[in-house]
């Protein structure tokens, strides 16, 4: 599990990299939505809309943001749940803090 994270590059990585790295972690961990939780944590982390990341996953992560995945995809492989580690839940469409 900590090699996946560990395998990170320091080079700057596009987020479509990170999107299918995270997927793929997250898939082998047995997590019930990978990649939901993905996509989550990623435009959380980078701040980003959904629509960006569709609209441009080539788009490279900068060095903090890719601290920032590295650090939340090793909390989701602890099991950790995603509206823990981004501090957000939503339900019924309102978006509540946790």
């Amino acid at each position: 599990m900590t090699d996946i994270v560990a395998n990170t590059r320091a080079e700057t990585e596009s987020v479509d990299t990170w999107l299918r790295r995270m997927t793929s972690a997250f898939a082998a961990a047995g997590l019930d939505t990978p990649g939901r939780d993905a996509r989550l944590l990623l435009t959380h982390a980078l701040d980003m809309t959904p629509n960006a990341l569709l609209r441009d996953p080539g788009a490279p992560v900068p060095p903090a943001g890719a601290a920032r995945l590295a650090s939340y995809m090793s909390r989701r492989l602890a099991r950790e749940p995603v509206s823990r580690i981004i501090g957000r839940r939503e339900f019924w469409g309102l978006s509540f803090e946790v």
